[in-house]
């Protein structure tokens, strides 16, 4: 195949190509950034042929016509500014709305036809909400309602002396995740595994005297009704195994580490 010389049709430099390729192509570059730099400055606008007019359209909103590339032309709705398709939105949402009355506090509000269906948002604000959770959800209408045990007092000898023998005895750390008092920012909660509040007063009940020290964010995950017997089991096999049994200090042990300056700090 005969090699011919010719011009770059952009930068007129020499070039040699195949007889065969000139004959194909009407325009030769001599690399793809002479290519680029050709199509850039002679196929803009409507000299590219693939250009398309642009199309007029009414916006969807206002009225107001305008033009737009057909590109963007995607679908029957046309909005000549994104502030115009959030002012339609906002007219269509508030066409779906349904006028209650707030069964607090008796002031009326809009929702949402579909949570209206469905019995949502019965009251008009959280601060009503939790007034209607304080009428409806008391004793067994309470999700988490176990036993009534709840309400009950705790021991007069689980006291602030006790808790502070079980919190030093666990070297005032959580015992789930490990996080100390420092790190928590307040004493760590004193949790009952047995859930029995009574359990100190209880002298036949040594065994089921047992305690751990939680942080707040694990203190509130045992009280879920459904998961107190694993938490139970949970915190009994760790006291028994790791810590022979034992989950506090006696009060003659709790003396003698007040006067010892070098253990855990106490407070």
């Amino acid at each position: 195949m005969p090699i011919i010389t010719t011009k770059c049709s952009y930068c007129k430099g020499k070039l040699k190509r195949k007889s065969s390729d000139i004959k194909r192509r009407i325009n030769v570059f001599c690399d793809r950034v002479c290519y680029g730099n050709w199509l850039s400055e002679n196929q803009k606008g409507k000299n590219n042929p693939r250009y398309k007019p642009p199309v007029k359209r009414i916006c969807k909103n206002c009225g107001i016509e305008y033009v737009v590339a057909p590109s963007f032309v995607r679908n029957e709705q046309g909005f000549h500014s994104i502030d115009c398709y959030y002012e339609w939105r906002k007219k269509e949402s508030e066409k779906n709305l349904v006028e209650v009355t707030c069964i607090v506090c008796k002031e009326k509000k809009k929702i949402k036809r579909s949570r209206f269906l469905k019995g949502i948002d019965k009251t008009c604000s959280k601060k009503c909400e939790a007034i209607l959770k304080s009428r409806t959800r008391k004793g067994k209408n309470n999700p988490n309602y176990i036993d009534g045990t709840s309400g009950f007092p705790y021991c007069i000898l689980f006291n602030q002396e006790f808790r502070e023998r079980v919190r030093l005895f666990f070297g005032n750390r959580c015992v789930y995740c490990g996080k100390t008092k420092k790190e928590s920012g307040k004493n760590l909660s004193v949790h009952h595994v047995t859930y029995q509040k009574g359990v100190c007063c209880e002298d036949d009940d040594v065994k089921g005297r047992l305690f751990v020290t939680l942080c707040d964010s694990h203190h509130p995950m045992t009280n879920s009704p459904k998961k107190r017997e694993y938490w139970k089991d949970y915190f009994t096999k760790l006291i028994n195994e790791k810590y022979g049994g034992r989950c506090y200090y006696t009060e003659n042990e709790y003396e003698q580490l007040k006067q010892t300056p070098n253990k855990c700090a106490i407070a």
